[in-house]
């Protein structure tokens, strides 16, 4: 049994897969979606195998939104709601999840591209190391709202915890280990 067995696997975990699936290429891109897959198909064990055109369009979005998560999306970005479609894909949840989940994903390529700035002049490493420093308590409070308002959409159904063993033997997770992974995704970064 590996250490990692007994990780758990949440809501966060889930959207740190997609994420990291999202910006990676190669073997590694391959491993992500496995990873992805079997953690979807363990919040969503009715949807078919392409479960990664459901994140996209926001099709994860569960109809049984808590009262409490509603009063707290209205409570983070100050608007009041209208009542929900009957139709969970044409709300407003959907508009918003959708275009919250591009802007995290723009967020992840900025700090991506502060990671990057060694491999040019000093001088320059030096300005974006300032810009890095400057910016980076501001992206994490960012992230962390963006986050925390995109769990709330997804509604109810996100609020299990699973984990990788049981992800392992239920849903194919593989069974490739972070620290494994971690090489995997290294192998794949260009000479």
């Amino acid at each position: 049994m590996n250490l990692e067995d007994n990780k758990p696997i949440r809501k966060e975990e889930m959207l740190e897969a997609y994420i990291r699936y999202s910006k990676h290429r190669g073997n590694a891109r391959v491993l992500l979606k496995q990873r992805l897959e079997a953690i979807l198909a363990a919040f969503n064990p009715e949807l078919d195998k392409n479960v990664l055109k459901y994140f996209n369009l926001g099709y994860l979005i569960d109809k049984n939104c808590s009262e409490a998560k509603l009063n707290e999306i209205e409570a983070i970005t100050g608007r009041k709601f209208e009542d929900e479609s009957s139709d969970p894909y044409m709300s407003w949840r959907l508009g918003m999840f959708v275009s919250l989940l591009i802007y995290r994903l723009q967020l992840e390529s900025i700090h991506d591209a502060y990671n990057g700035v060694y491999e040019y002049g000093k001088d320059f490493a030096y300005g974006m190391t300032y810009a890095q420093n400057v910016n980076k308590e501001i992206m994490q409070l960012v992230k962390e709202k963006v986050d925390r308002l995109i769990f709330l959409l997804l509604g109810d159904k996100y609020d299990k915890t699973f984990t990788v063993s049981e992800l392992k033997e239920k849903y194919g997770y593989p069974s490739l280990s972070d620290q494994e992974l971690q090489q995997v995704i290294f192998d794949d970064m260009p000479d």
